[in-house]
């Protein structure tokens, strides 16, 4: 048997094996993985079917005469090579998060603001319009800033929440790569121009953030249900 098809195989079952049996148990979260697990088998199927196509067609043999590349086995081989050191790389990633590892994303009512985790982003009022913030842990101490880039003003997190970069050191912008110091909400580097995110005044006591409205960032009123006259 072939090593790419003993690779694909053992790539398939893993995959169905995760789907079975790492999908999150909870029974009182609520997910928010917004299908992204069904994007993700509909891409594999696509990815399958193109590479059966090319392998079996004289397409691979085309694009070979097109730009003048000898024939060899090197690019098979360099196809699995990356296939091999792409599976290396999800199963370690896999075993890194240990128990944390579900191929779907569950938000329980009580989940906090882990060190150097996901963000809280909720609605606030700046100046009289619209806009978002978000509060973090870092350093044990909780900060909160608004939700835009001192660059260009727009929103910064590269997925709900995730504003952190992959090291959770900086708060990097996912347009431009505007970083700031999660601390004090400083410019660090990229186009922000030593500017600085707009802070929140946030105090945390007895586990509970609290969150003080200032002139600038107000809080989002609603309006109150109406009431019912009495007979």
């Amino acid at each position: 048997m072939r090593l790419s098809l003993i690779l694909g195989l053992l790539y398939l079952g893993s995959e169905i094996l995760l789907t079975i049996t790492r999908r999150s148990r909870s029974a009182t979260g609520t997910r928010q993985d917004r299908s992204t697990l069904g994007m993700i088998w509909l891409v594999i199927a696509l990815s399958i079917m193109a590479g059966v196509f090319v392998g079996q067609s004289r397409s691979l043999r085309a694009i070979m005469w097109m730009f003048e590349l000898p024939e060899s086995n090197w690019i098979p081989a360099l196809a699995v090579a990356l296939f091999a050191l792409g599976l290396a790389v999800r199963w370690w990633a896999i075993v890194t998060l240990g128990r944390f590892f579900t191929v779907d994303v569950v938000v329980e009512k009580d989940h906090e603001l882990v060190e150097r985790g996901p963000a809280l982003v909720f609605d606030v009022l700046l100046w009289g319009g619209p806009a978002r913030a978000f509060a973090l842990r870092f350093d044990g101490r909780v900060v909160a800033y608004l939700n835009r880039c001192a660059h260009v003003p727009t929103e910064m997190d590269w997925q709900p929440g995730e504003f952190l970069d992959m090291d959770r050191r900086w708060i990097v912008c996912s347009i431009h790569g505007a970083t700031y110091e999660p601390a004090n909400g400083r410019c660090v580097g990229g186009p922000c121009s030593g500017g600085r995110l707009m802070a929140l005044d946030v105090a945390e006591r007895g586990g509970e953030v609290y969150w003080y409205p200032s002139r600038d960032i107000r809080p989002v009123e609603f309006d109150p249900p109406p009431s019912e006259s009495l007979p």
